[in-house]
Order: C-alpha cells, then sequence, then structure tokens
C-alpha cells in the first residue's frame, strides 16, 4: 500500500486533483451556460407568441372598431334593433366574434340592440365605457372591462364610440362588445406546460382574457405589478421576476397593442422552462461522479506501475537526438524565412524548401507537400524558361546554379532577373557533407533605385543638351532685339522701340517657360520614389478632369474600358505621367475636330506585362519618330511643317522609366497616336478582383483582363 506521505508528495496525484477540478469546473460552467441558453430559449420562445398575440389582438380591436364606425356611419340614435340586426348580418360588417350591438341615447338608456328581447329598456349609462364619452369631447374608441351585460346576461368585453346627428352634435353612444370566453380559450389552446398562461391585461391591471392549460378566466385584477410598471414604461419588453415565498420565478414576454392601453403577455414559470436542463444538470452532475471516481483510480494504477512509466521515459530519451535534428533544421529554416530557401543534401535529394521560394521562383506548389529531386527543380525551370536573357548570353553563375555537382563545390553568386521584372539574388553555399544551401532574395526594390538613378542621370544629361539649345534662340533674339532698342532710342523712333520691346517680351517668355519646364523636367528626374497600392483607373479620372476645367470649352469624348487594376507605384509621379498625356492631347487636337480619348488594356504573356493604351484622334506625327516624341522640346516633322511637342511626352517617359516600366508610342498623320505603357507584372497587385499573391497565376490575370 502507498504511504499517505507518497501519496501527498507525488505529482500524479496532483494532476489527477487537477483533472477532477478541472472537470468539474467545465461541468458547473457547461450547466450555467446551458441554463442561460434554457432561459434565453423560453424568453425567445415567449416573445416570438407575444408578436403572433399582438397582430391577432389589434385585428381583433380593428375590426371590432370598424364594425362601429360602418354602424354609426349607416344608422342613427333613431335606428330599431331591427335596423342592427340587419346591419350585422350584411356581408361586410359580418364578424362572428360580435356577440352585441347596440345604441344608447343622450340618457344613458338602450334604445336598441341585437339582442333577442329589448322590450324593456335597458339603463347604461352608469357604465364606464358608455359614460367616458359623456365627459370626452374627442372621438375615439373606448375598450372597457370585463363587464355581465345587462342584456344577454353574459360576459364581454365592450368597445363604444360617439354618435353625431345629421348636424354633427352628439346624439348617444354606440356599443360593440365581444366574448372574452372565446379569446381565453384561444390562449389556452396555444399553450403547452401546465405553469404558462397567456393574458390580455389593462392598464388599470383588470384582465381582459386569461388562457392556461389548467384553467381560463376572465376579470379579476393582475397582482404583478411590476409587470404593469414595465409595460406602462416600454411597449416590448421581457420581465423575469426572482421566486418568492409563495410563488416560484417568473418569465413575463408582453407587447402593449396601440393605440389601447391594454397589453398581452405570455407568462412561464422558470421551473417549466428549465425542466429538460434539469434533468440534464443530473445525468451531468451522475457522470461527473463516475469519472471522479475513474480517475481516482486511474491515478493509482500509474503510481503501482513505475516501472512502466520509466521505461516510456528511457524512450522518450531514445527519441531526443531525432528531435534535436529537427530542430536544427528548423532553426536554419527560421532564420532564412525573409528569403527562399532550398536545401539540397549529397544525394541530390531537396531536404528543404520553404514557402517563400516557390514564390519568388513560382515553383509548383506540390513541390513543397512530396518528396523532391533537384533535377526536377531544373526541369520545372528549364521548361518555363523564365530565365531573361540570362542563359542565352552564357551568364556563368546561373550555369553553374544549374549543376549539381559545382553547387556542391564552390559557393556561387548572381543576379537573376525574372520575365515579371523582378530581381532575384541567389547564393548557394556548398555543406561541408555534400550538397549544398541555396537562398534566394527579392532585391527588385533596389535594382529598381539604381535603375531610376541611371535613367534620371541620362535623361538630365539629354535634357540639359537640349534645353541649351532651345535657350539659344531666345537669347539670341533677347542680343538682336537690345540693339534694335538702342538704336530707336537714339533715332527716338516710338513705333521702332515699342516692337522691340515687343519682341524682348515674347523671348524673355519663351525663357521663362523653358527655365520653368528645366525645373519642372529636374524635379521629376531627382525625385524618390515612395510607392504604394493604387488604382490606375482612379489616377486617370482625375487626370481628365483636371484637364477638363482646364479647357472647359473643348468638345472632348472620353471612354474608358479598362478593368480595375491595382499596382504597387508612386501615385504622384503616375498622376504626371497622365496629366502629361492629357496635355500632348489636349494640344495636338486634329483641327476642329472632337477630341476623342480612349483608355483600355490587355495582359501580355510574352513577356508577362499588363498593357494599358492611351489613344486619341490627334493630329498624330510621323511613324519614324516614334522614338523622338519622347525628346525634350523635340520638332517633329508633319503636313504643316515642323511641330514643337513640348515637354509633356518627355515627363511621361521619365515617370514610367523610374518605375522600371517601358512606355512607346505609335501614330498615324491624321488619324491619331496610340502610347502604350507596360507594367511589369511584379507591380501588379490586382487585375479586375484577381488578387496576386507571390508569383500569381499567369492564367487567371489573362482571364481577368480579357
Amino acid at each position: 500500500m502507498l504511504s499517505f506521505r507518497t501519496l501527498l508528495t507525488d505529482a500524479t496525484v496532483w494532476v489527477a486533483l487537477g483533472m477532477v477540478a478541472v472537470m468539474w469546473v467545465a461541468i458547473v460552467v457547461t450547466l450555467r451556460d446551458e441554463r442561460q441558453q434554457a432561459i434565453r430559449a423560453a424568453v425567445d420562445e415567449s416573445s416570438k407568441l407575444t408578436i403572433a398575440l399582438q397582430e391577432q389582438a389589434a385585428n381583433m380591436f380593428a375590426d371590432l372598431d370598424r364594425t362601429l364606425k360602418l354602424s354609426r356611419a349607416r344608422l342613427q340614435s333613431t335606428a330599431t334593433s331591427d335596423d342592427l340586426r340587419r346591419l350585422l348580418a350584411e356581408p361586410d360588417l359580418a364578424d362572428p366574434r360580435v356577440e352585441f350591438l347596440a345604441i344608447i341615447d343622450l340618457r344613458g338608456y338602450v334604445v336598441a340592440s341585437n339582442a333577442k328581447s329589448d322590450a324593456v329598456k335597458l339603463y347604461a349609462g352608469d357604465r364606464e365605457h358608455v359614460a367616458f364619452h359623456f365627459t370626452t369631447p374627442e372621438d375615439v374608441a373606448f375598450l372597457g372591462k370585463p363587464v355581465i351585460a345587462r342584456a344577454t346576461s353574459r360576459l364581454a368585453v365592450p368597445m363604444t364610440r360617439k354618435i353625431y346627428d345629421a348636424d354633427g352634435q352628439f346624439d348617444g353612444v354606440i356599443l360593440a362588445s365581444i366574448s372574452p370566453n372565446r379569446v381565453s380559450d384561444y390562449y389556452a389552446s396555444l399553450l403547452t406546460s401546465e405553469g404558462a398562461q397567456i393574458a390580455l391585461i389593462g392598464f388599470d391591471g383588470v384582465y381582459r382574457a386569461r388562457g392556461s392549460r389548467s384553467k381560463s378566466s376572465i376579470g379579476g385584477t393582475s397582482q404583478d405589478t411590476a409587470l404593469l410598471a414595465a409595460a406602462k414604461q416600454s411597449p416590448v419588453g421581457v420581465l423575469i421576476e426572482p421566486a418568492t415565498d409563495k410563488t416560484s420565478a417568473m418569465i413575463h414576454a408582453y407587447r402593449v397593442i396601440e393605440p389601447f392601453p391594454v397589453f398581452v403577455s405570455v407568462t412561464v414559470r422558470e421551473m417549466d422552462a428549465l425542466a429538460e436542463y434539469t434533468a440534464h444538470a443530473r445525468t451531468a452532475t451522475l457522470f461527473g461522479a463516475i469519472m471522479t471516481a475513474v480517475i481516482v483510480l486511474l491515478a493509482v494504477l500509474i503510481m503501482r506501475n513505475r516501472r512502466q512509466l520509466g521505461r516510456t521515459i528511457s524512450v522518450l530519451e531514445s527519441n531526443k537526438q531525432m528531435l534535436a535534428e529537427k530542430t536544427q533544421q528548423l532553426s536554419v529554416t527560421l532564420d532564412h524565412m525573409e528569403r527562399g530557401l532550398m536545401m539540397v543534401d549529397r544525394e541530390g535529394i531537396v531536404r528543404i524548401i520553404n514557402r517563400r521560394l516557390v514564390e519568388l521562383i513560382d515553383l509548383p506548389p506540390q513541390f513543397l507537400s512530396r518528396k523532391l529531386l533537384y533535377s526536377e527543380v531544373v526541369a520545372d525551370l528549364m521548361a518555363r524558361r523564365d530565365f531573361g536573357n540570362d542563359l542565352a548570353a552564357g551568364e556563368s553563375g546561373l550555369r553553374q546554379a544549374m549543376d549539381f555537382d559545382t553547387s556542391s563545390a564552390v559557393p556561387i553568386k548572381y543576379i537573376r532577373r525574372r520575365k515579371n521584372g523582378r530581381y532575384i539574388e541567389v547564393q548557394s553555399e556548398p555543406m561541408p557533407e555534400g550538397g549544398f544551401v541555396r537562398t534566394f532574395s527579392d532585391i527588385t526594390e533596389l535594382c529598381r533605385r539604381d535603375e531610376a538613378m541611371n535613367v534620371s542621370a541620362r535623361n538630365l544629361h539629354r535634357f540639359t543638351q537640349i534645353a541649351s539649345r532651345d535657350l539659344q534662340e531666345p537669347m539670341h533674339d533677347i542680343s538682336s532685339q537690345v540693339a534694335r532698342l538702342r538704336e530707336a532710342f537714339e533715332r527716338r523712333d516710338r513705333s521702332h522701340s515699342d516692337r522691340a520691346i515687343n519682341h524682348l517680351a515674347e523671348s524673355a517668355q519663351k525663357v521663362r517657360a523653358v527655365a520653368n519646364d528645366l525645373v519642372g523636367y529636374t524635379q521629376q528626374c531627382v525625385r524618390t520614389l515612395e510607392t504604394r497600392s493604387t488604382v490606375i483607373g482612379d489616377i486617370i479620372a482625375q487626370s481628365f478632369g483636371r484637364m477638363r476645367q482646364r479647357y472647359p470649352d473643348q468638345r472632348v469624348e472620353f471612354v474608358s474600358r479598362l478593368p480595375r487594376i491595382e499596382v504597387n507605384c508612386d501615385p504622384d509621379v503616375i498622376r504626371c505621367v497622365f496629366d502629361s498625356l492629357f496635355a500632348n492631347a489636349f494640344a495636338f487636337r486634329n483641327g476642329n475636330l472632337p477630341l476623342e480619348i480612349k483608355v483600355y488594356g490587355q495582359f501580355c504573356s510574352q513577356n508577362e506585362s499588363y498593357q494599358l493604351h492611351f489613344r486619341d484622334n490627334g493630329s498624330g506625327f510621323m511613324s519614324n519618330d516614334h522614338e523622338r516624341i519622347f525628346e525634350p522640346f523635340a520638332r517633329l516633322m508633319g503636313q504643316t511643317g515642323h511641330i514643337d511637342m513640348g515637354i509633356d511626352l518627355a515627363l511621361a517617359q521619365v515617370g514610367v522609366e523610374k518605375h522600371g516600366w517601358k512606355i512607346t508610342g505609335n501614330s498615324v498623320i491624321d488619324m491619331g497616336s496610340t502610347f502604350s505603357i507596360l507594367i511589369a507584372r511584379c507591380d501588379l497587385i490586382e487585375v479586375d478582383g484577381v488578387r496576386q499573391m507571390g508569383g500569381g497565376d499567369v492564367a487567371q490575370l489573362v482571364s481577368a483582363a480579357a
């Protein structure tokens, strides 16, 4: 036998006690939740029932009031009982719920009714539902308390309205009543539990109808003062009353039947709502007791079988070395999570390949879930020929990386440009036991910045040469005009001096324009890109809006068939690109023809880029000038002589090339021009609802762009 001290110090005992404690806490929490759910279910069921009962009672009172209104519209206070009986027999007034219909004169006597015997005049002026209309000037329906009708000697719920004579003066009261017993019996038929009750209660506390499984009764005053107060305060609600010494806890759901001061309530005993929960609680408690005994028994058995536990521990120790090897491999993977990683052993088997590598070079996703040979990876890359021009040019680093023996012998490092525009830096290190570890890093942004700097330097140099050429002409004009102005002043020739001054102003304006263009072009060239996710269509629409404001009198038709394209770019630079394209289209429109601009696009699978086309119907340019149009202040030969193209297209080219994209232009004289922007696939985030993740699926993009 185990001693008490051993039991007290053994961890198994504490584990068993903890399991028992957790189990009982779970049982208690679960039972508490089930109890709350049972209460909520009872509340929901009662609330749904009150909605139907409210609609039924509202319709019943509305029909009763309709009978009153139609009856008084056809009868006067002098109508006879026969008139009332005939009236109730008419199809549009036939309502089986109306048991009694009567007319009461100004003295309070019943002058006509549908009762079988009306030989004796009955006095009704002392009834609350009649006296109400003698003291109230408004024409409203009054719903009275249940009373014993003097004409029928039966219990009735009356509703009354005023009667007016031909001159519109108050001339009596018309009364219609229904049997509350029918309503109570109907309420009782809806209940399923013995302690439940449905009641129609007035704000005065008097029951109009009341039904339960045990009995149906009318009249009497409700003792639920809290329920009355709640109904007066809010038209819809639920009230849960706690148990007292004499009553059990009750759940009340109620709804006020506007505009009448009555409400319908559904009352359920909490014990009835919790009947199923109570049975389940007993079962759960019994289950907990049994499980407690089982856990205690298992704890004792575990403690008596220490030797078996020792053998289990030795097995765990034997697996410790294997776990250490896996941990080492995992640590290498974690160290390269931001990079693509591939580890190949000396047999040419890929031991580790991470998801980032699959995304970077578009390997098949199934490579992650099966045994893989390095030769399969090389074969997949060779089949797709996604190497740019490196392999064709004999790039040694890439050729060495393809060869397994070379990769296992010497370190390799090279940069590879993919067809989708991404730059991948590849580093390979051989392992001492054979094989190699290779990492893949996306250095697209770094290469883009270097390319942007080279583009900026090249464009600034080109612009400086062209700008100096264009500045020489106005400066020469200024020099010559100054000499003419001096001669005119010496001869005191006012007309020649004015003409020279005007020429000077024009030349100065040209110099200022060239200088301004130089500043704008320089700023665009040296600007640092700040890229973020941008919808191209929104930028194009904004640029067109600005051009329309600048040229409000021009007739323009703008059509965009561009799908939703979300790219990674600098929105301010791209906005300048399309401002320049629109400005060029407005500046070189074709005579007096309305300007037509169309924007559309398509995905090009050959170079995996999206081609965005900007077409206008302007004057166009010669086909052999398709490269010179992007030079600042290019002078092209048109049908009417030299055309100064300005700086707009040069600014567009700078903005496009800074992103690593490409812009081209084609034109037909007098037919218009088309400018195409090739957006690299690596910058495409979404095309018409297709989201790009990593490498992406070209087939999906082609379908979306189409």
